[in-house]
């Protein structure tokens, strides 16, 4: 799939974490029982903290690559203007879109 992709590891961790918060999240909401609720409120609160740990990795790794290059923050948010991949553009949009319907 993104096989040799440089910054594979972050799609990756994207997909797992998305995932990973949909499953408790639509457990807690149906079961609505005290462990399950527990279980989501921490793993929310984990994604939560991973997603500015790599939004401030990213951004640093940006405002030293527009030394060189001009990025636009449409490019920098929502990969535009053939700021990586057609394939990482749809997969990381779409999980996106996963999130904020979550």
């Amino acid at each position: 799939m993104m096989k040799g992709m440089k910054g594979r590891l972050i799609v990756q961790v994207n997909i797992f974490a998305t995932c990973l918060f949909l499953i408790t999240s639509l457990a807690a909401a149906i079961l609505f029982r005290e462990p399950f609720k527990t279980i989501a409120v921490s793993v929310d609160l984990l994604c939560f903290s991973l997603g500015v740990v790599v939004f401030l990795w990213g951004y640093w790794t940006a405002v030293q690559r527009s030394r060189q290059d001009n990025i636009s923050v449409a490019a920098l948010y929502f990969l535009i203007d053939k700021i990586s991949t057609r394939q990482v553009t749809y997969i990381m949009n779409s999980l996106l879109g996963v999130q904020f319907v979550g």
